[in-house]
């Protein structure tokens, strides 16, 4: 879902820039407020972790694939604030390093991705159906259905920001629906997966999920065990399984090119 420059006008990129920066500032406001002995050190290992689980692309719909975003999985884990410092730092470095997703729309690409997923299927999906509890069906269902809920707001706006930026030759209502839906498989895998590594958290060191956190007053979790488990994640993903990635285009290439073969059919 990482948007490209050339998908997007100045004026879009700028805009996008700005409320970006402007949440970015208020999340390191915040998480330096929130932040405990566990903070930073968890934040990198789940950054380095989220970063190397986006390069490892799985089949979804229709000829797509897709990837983890982790903003449900690093809300849940550090906080809704923190986890969104994490994401966008990702996905800074994703378009800084990697190549994926432009430079100048960096912002977009963190609206649509770190905002959707931590500022808002997180507090208004997530906990609600969590209803104050952790583990078991709950967790897997909860974080299906804000997963979900994530990768569509995050199609929506980037749609939305393709739309009114109308730089990009495509047949806006074939790419609309494209990406809707190419989406929808893409949220599940990542519910499922999110869901997956929450409950094995839940179960081998609870008080490390930020539902189950109840303020500065508690206990602090032992969290090297957790830090290098998904160091050790990242670098067996990284490493090894994302040689076995799929070579078929993302949700947002494959929406992109089913639209312009609506226009190029429309033309005969």
């Amino acid at each position: 879902m990482h948007l490209t420059n050339q998908l997007l006008s100045p004026a879009i990129e700028i805009v996008g820039g700005a409320v970006a920066a402007l949440l970015v500032a208020v999340a390191i406001a915040k998480t330096r407020r929130q932040a405990t002995r566990n903070t930073l050190p968890m934040m990198g290992a789940l950054g380095a972790f989220v970063l190397a689980a986006q390069m490892l692309n799985f089949t979804a719909f229709a000829g797509s694939s897709g990837h983890l975003i982790g903003g449900v999985l690093l809300a849940a884990m550090l906080g809704p604030w923190a986890g969104f410092l994490t994401l966008s730092v990702v996905i800074a470095l994703q378009a800084l390093l990697l190549g994926d997703g432009g430079t100048l729309a960096i912002g977009c690409n963190i609206l649509n991705m770190a905002a959707a997923g931590c500022l808002v299927a997180y507090p208004l999906i997530f906990k609600p159906l969590m209803s104050g509890r952790s583990g078991g069906w709950r967790l897997v269902l909860a974080s299906v259905v804000a997963a979900m809920v994530a990768a569509e707001l995050g199609a929506i706006g980037a749609v939305a920001e393709v739309g009114a930026s109308g730089v990009a030759p495509l047949q806006m209502r074939a790419f609309w629906g494209n990406m809707v839906f190419a989406h929808l498989p893409i949220g599940a895998v990542e519910g499922l997966a999110t869901g997956a590594i929450l409950w094995a958290v839940s179960q081998t060191n609870a008080p490390l999920l930020h539902i189950n956190f109840v303020g500065e007053g508690a206990e602090q979790p032992r969290v090297l065990n957790t830090v290098w488990a998904f160091l050790i994640g990242a670098l067996l993903i990284g490493g090894g399984l994302s040689q076995l990635s799929s070579d078929r285009p993302d949700g947002l290439e494959w929406s992109v090119e089913q639209s312009q073969e609506e226009i190029q059919n429309s033309e005969f």
